[in-house]
């Protein structure tokens, strides 16, 4: 980099290199999947209409209700993971292909309106989030490490002074 004194120099090249490091983290958590931002398939199941026979209080941090709903042709009751309904109130409900049987062996449904599937469109976003983050965190730690008053160490890849 002619015209640059030597300072400037390593600079720019450390924070290139904090900049490249930064784009392959992201990338590798983009691609990995890392911290949930790869993309999730929907759950599947079959969608069923159900009723609420028991209905339980917000309050319970593991509240399941319990409701009345036909599987297979027959008609069930199953605990759905959900809270604040009132008995009687109708619902659409998503049966797991796998029939999954909670702890106690009851079967166990979900809200269909929170299981419509992902939203991938904050997904780039999210990345973008990341990427920054990392060159902050990368120039706080450049600067937070270095002495008052005192340059940054040569790196390996500049010649002079």
């Amino acid at each position: 980099m002619p015209g640059l004194t030597a300072t400037v120099q390593r600079w720019v090249l450390t924070l290139a290199a904090l900049a490249v490091l930064s784009l392959l983290i992201t990338l590798v958590v983009g691609i990995a999947g890392v911290f949930g931002f790869a993309s999730v398939e929907a759950s599947g199941g079959d969608q069923a209409q159900a009723t609420v026979v028991t209905g339980a209080s917000c309050s319970d941090p593991n509240a399941k209700e319990v409701v009345n709903l036909t599987v297979d042709g027959k008609q069930r009751q199953a605990k759905l993971d959900a809270c604040g309904h009132a008995q009687g109130d109708p619902l659409t409900v998503t049966v797991p292909s796998n029939r999954a049987n909670d702890a106690s062996g009851d079967l166990l449904v979900h809200s269909a309106q929170a299981d419509m599937g992902v939203d991938d469109a904050w997904r780039p976003i999210g990345l973008g989030l990341l990427f920054l983050a990392g060159l902050a965190g990368g120039g706080y730690a450049l600067l937070y490490l270095r002495e008052p008053g005192a340059k940054l160490p040569k790196l390996p890849w500049v010649t002079g002074s």
